[in-house]
């Protein structure tokens, strides 16, 4: 079951294409950068105009408005379609993670806990299979010593029969002196071999406990490896016993062997002393023939038994290659395994290394029940808090969504009521300018005339009516023209009190639009920081949370910000900014200052340009000037040395002459 889901895990990671998401990721975040770049560059240029229309006069202010006011309203509409891009960018990206990934943390805990299994039998295997290789020490040490004295043997039995074939010639004649010799001889070797079996009794009751100490570590690592290996249970049984038997056989051979040594000896000893007898007294009575022909038949029968245990001893030896035979391949089958095993420890570990952070998200959750929710909701499972949490964000952002839909109503009430008075001060400045013009055209028919120097305006007005009309004009006519100009003083100083409304409706207008701009950036970020909040809920921990399409959408627009405030590298960029700004003094702000102000502006750098460009000329010509100087005063030095030369020498020599 567990390999099937982590084949479905592994299927579904694939079909996900991590790198192509990382692709589409790279590329997603390029574009944020180039979009969030070209706001700057007009952001940057909107505040230059703005500041360019803050220092201008009030007669350029009016005109320049209404082109300030459509820039504003460009900014605004570009970076609406930047939030609607960004939220289009995070719904896809959300919807490929949602709907094509599946939560790992089941699989690898399951996985987990059956390597920790498995470990513990490992090393509890461990520790049996070094168990096992000491004992194989110490087997292959009897082994070795077995094998030297099969060596010895083999010397024994080819000098027995060495002895033989030099015996037969003459053990008929000597045999009959040492029949006595050899029963009491025969006798104290009986009773040294009663003692040397006991000792090997004593021997073989310790080798049987070893091996009953073995056979049960053997049947607790049989018992183990049944829990890995099904299958081997009845060769691991007929094993045990095939040991047992091995082992019994063995000891049997080794008892065998060892009192056939002996006995070899003895008769070495034996043949040794009727050489040595028979080469003395060759001859002897009739009488000891009889006893000569017994000892000659059992003789016989010891070297019939001496050949059936070098016949037992070879069978012994076959058995006991064939044995260690089978152990080779049994330990080799055992180093198999526990391979098997440390290639699945090693698997585990990379999927345990993978899971590292399952602490740190564990105390995050915690830290945020501590912190979000109350003490006495903690009895409550963390889904249902998240549930009610989510919904009361929910609400709150359905709030906050409206009030950021009513003022952004207002707002537009607002700039249409704007746009009105802006085009009604127009239509007030065209009739201003209108007017300017006739007075003006009035003040130059006055300066034409010489005589109108030092005359009131009432008569000037008089003398232009009188032009125009072609100066015969009576004096009630001229009553009526004088009474023309205080109505267009009065007229003027109407405009100019109604432009100075005008002016202060606009400059509050402006502190408006200033706080309704810091009211929808306090908004933004208090959008941004429960779009935080609901991206902590949507995380892949948190199952049980699901929001509605409307909602996402909305919630989505504020993903750019979010990702911004999430990068690293921007919010580096922007802490080094600022602690490299606060490290400047007075004297290099004021200058980078002045540098960003000649970078941005167009006229600043075309000035700093032309007067670079005729400093260095002034400076070139000063050089030229002072090298030139130079060289015409060393001209000037030799052509006055020459002269004096000729002089000393012209006028001098030819006084000394006469």
């Amino acid at each position: 079951m567990s390999g099937n889901r982590i084949k479905s895990l592994l299927k579904s990671w694939e079909d996900f294409g991590l790198h192509s998401f990382q692709e589409d990721l790279d590329s997603f975040a390029a574009e944020i950068t180039d979009r969030v770049d070209k706001s700057e560059e007009s952001k940057a240029q909107l505040i230059n105009e703005y500041s360019k229309w803050i220092n201008d006069s009030n007669e350029v202010k009016s005109p320049t408005l209404t082109h300030l006011i459509t820039s504003f309203q460009s900014q605004v509409d570009e970076l609406t379609k930047r939030s609607t891009e960004s939220e289009k960018g995070f719904l896809k990206l959300y919807s490929k993670i949602i709907t094509d990934l599946k939560d790992p943390v089941p699989v690898l805990m399951e996985i987990r806990d059956s390597v920790l299994g498995r470990l513990s039998k490992y090393e509890d295997l461990e520790i049996e299979v070094s168990q096992l290789r000491e004992t194989l020490k110490d087997y292959n040490s009897e082994i070795s010593k077995s094998r030297s004295n099969e060596k010895k043997l083999a010397d024994l039995k080819a000098k027995v029969e060495a002895y033989d074939r030099n015996i037969d010639a003459t053990l008929q004649e000597r045999i009959g002196e040492v029949t006595k010799q050899i029963a009491e001889d025969s006798y104290e070797k009986v009773k040294e071999i009663k003692y040397e079996n006991d000792m090997l009794e004593m021997r073989l009751s310790d080798i049987e406990s070893r091996n009953r100490d073995l056979q049960t570590k053997h049947d607790m690592v049989q018992t183990e490896l049944f829990d890995l290996k099904r299958r081997r249970e009845e060769k691991s049984d007929a094993i045990g016993s095939e040991i047992d038997i091995l082992y019994d056989d063995l000891e049997n051979t080794q008892s065998r062997f060892v009192i056939a040594e002996k006995e070899n000896e003895a008769f070495k000893e034996e043949i040794s002393e009727l050489k040595r007898r028979i080469a003395q007294e060759r001859l002897s009575s009739s009488s000891k023939e009889d006893e000569s022909a017994i000892s000659i038949r059992e003789f016989e029968a010891k070297t019939r038994e001496i050949q059936r245990l070098i016949k037992e001893n070879d069978q012994f030896k076959k058995q006991n290659s064939a044995l260690e035979e089978y152990y080779d391949d049994k330990f080799k089958e055992l180093d198999n395994v526990i391979m098997d095993l440390k290639e699945q420890v090693k698997y585990s570990d990379n999927q345990l290394s993978k899971l590292s952070d399952y602490d740190s998200i564990k105390k995050e959750l915690h830290i945020f029940k501590s912190l979000e929710f109350d003490d006495n909701q903690e009895d409550k499972p963390l889904e249902t808090l998240i549930l009610g949490k989510s919904k009361e964000l929910q609400t709150k952002n359905s709030l906050l969504r409206l009030d950021n839909e009513q003022l952004r109503s207002e707002f537009d009430t607002l700039q249409s009521k704007h746009q009105l008075l802006s085009s009604a001060n127009d239509k007030q400045r065209d009739l201003i300018a209108e007017l300017e013009k006739h007075v003006e055209s009035l003040q130059n028919i006055s300066d034409s005339r010489g005589e109108a120097e030092g005359r009131s305006s009432t008569d000037i007005l008089n003398d232009a009516l009188n032009d125009e009309e072609g100066g015969n004009v009576s004096k009630d006519d001229n009553q009526n023209s004088s009474s023309l100009l205080p109505i267009i003083k009065a007229q003027r100083e109407r405009f100019r009190l109604r432009h100075e409304e005008l002016e202060e409706l606009q400059s509050k207008q402006l502190q408006q639009m200033s706080l309704l701009q810091k009211e929808v950036s306090d908004l933004q970020r208090d959008n941004v920081k429960l779009y935080e909040k609901i991206r902590f809920l949507q995380s892949p921990g948190s199952t049980h949370v699901r929001i509605s399409g409307d909602s996402s959408e909305v919630e989505s627009r504020y993903s750019t910000t979010y990702e911004q405030n999430l990068n690293p590298f921007t919010t580096f960029n922007r802490r080094e900014k600022n602690r490299q700004y606060g490290n400047l003094n007075v004297v290099e702000k004021i200058i980078l200052s002045m540098v960003r102000f000649m970078m941005s502006n167009k006229t600043a750098r075309l000035f700093v340009f032309i007067y670079s460009m005729l400093l260095h000329g002034l400076v070139f010509l000063v050089l030229m000037k002072m090298a030139y100087h130079d060289s015409e005063l060393r001209d000037m030095a030799a052509e006055w040395h020459d002269k004096y030369s000729k002089h000393m020498i012209e006028v001098h020599q030819s006084a000394n002459v006469g």
